[in-house]
Order: C-alpha cells, then sequence, then structure tokens
C-alpha cells in the first residue's frame, strides 16, 4: 500500500497487479481519522482500479484495506500516517496504479 498528497487530501493505492487484488471481489478500507471511523466498501471495480483519494480530518490516520473473495479474507494491509508522514505498513499488498476512485466509491475519470 502506498499513499502521497493530491490537493486537500490523500491517494491512498495498492498494487492492483497483487494476486490477491486480482482474486479479490470485493473489499473494505477502514479509515480511522482522529476519533472518526469510516468504511468505504469496494466492489470488484473498485478493487482492481487500486485508488482511492480520501481528505483527511486529521493529522493521526491509519488506513485498513481488506479484500474478501466469496466472503473469505484474501488479504489484509494497514498503512499508518501521523502529522503527513508514513509511520509504519504491515502485510503489503503494495503500490499505486494511475486510476482512481474517489472515498465516496465513485470512480474518478
Amino acid at each position: 500500500m502506498g499513499i502521497s498528497t493530491q490537493g486537500d487530501g490523500f491517494r491512498v493505492t495498492w498494487d492492483h497487479n497483487n494476486s490477491a487484488v486480482k482474486q479479490a471481489s470485493d473489499g473494505v478500507l477502514h479509515i480511522l481519522d482522529g476519533g472518526g471511523h469510516r468504511d468505504i466498501a469496494l466492489n470488484t471495480e473498485l478493487v482492481h482500479i487500486g485508488s482511492v483519494l480520501y481528505r483527511p480530518q486529521s493529522g493521526d490516520i491509519t488506513f485498513d484495506l481488506e479484500l474478501h473473495r466469496s466472503g473469505a479474507m484474501l488479504g489484509f494491509e494497514s498503512l499508518r500516517l501521523r502529522d503527513g508522514s508514513k509511520l509504519f505498513s504491515r502485510n503489503p499488498a503494495a503500490s499505486s496504479t494511475g486510476a482512481a476512485a474517489s472515498a465516496s466509491g465513485v470512480p474518478e475519470r
């Protein structure tokens, strides 16, 4: 998983060529942002796009990406930012892609 700044938000990316991503039928991007929590449901298309734009509410954000196929978890990765700096990443599903989806789940074109 990776992250970059884009305007007043962050682009969260994952490797759309990763085997778990290719096999996934859906997923969820869980976001802990300061004291708030948000879940972004990812259908097959959004999982395969490999990118979500998110506008932060605080300087301490954790992104947890879950990938599923037929109800079973295929993969999990977590990325935490504090004051806009990457702190740690677990269980790489890594990298980035040029395509994107907004945090509302609507693909950007």
